[in-house]
């Protein structure tokens, strides 16, 4: 197992990818976005709660309708899964 291979980066940066190629080709995604993002997560995130409760993080984020935690997981014979996305109500 490689480290960033299975940890947030990896499908993080897949997402980011993504967004970029998005906006090269110069067409417009069909939802608006919110990004936040920090950099604690070895530490277990301790000031996100604080990120997330200023006024216009807060603000943008009271009009998202999801939420998106890039993730991954490898399995004991060595298959790696990539999360891009969640779904929910």
């Amino acid at each position: 197992m490689r480290r960033g291979a299975v940890n947030q980066k990896g499908p993080q940066n897949a997402f980011l990818s993504a967004l970029m190629a998005f906006h090269a080709s110069g067409k417009k995604l069909p939802v608006n976005l919110v990004l936040v993002c920090e950099g604690e997560e070895e530490i277990g995130s301790p000031h996100f709660g604080e990120i997330v409760m200023t006024n216009d993080v807060l603000q943008a984020l009271k009009s998202c309708a999801g939420v998106l935690l890039p993730s991954a997981d490898q399995k004991p014979d060595g298959s790696l899964e990539v999360e891009l996305g969640a779904k929910g109500t």
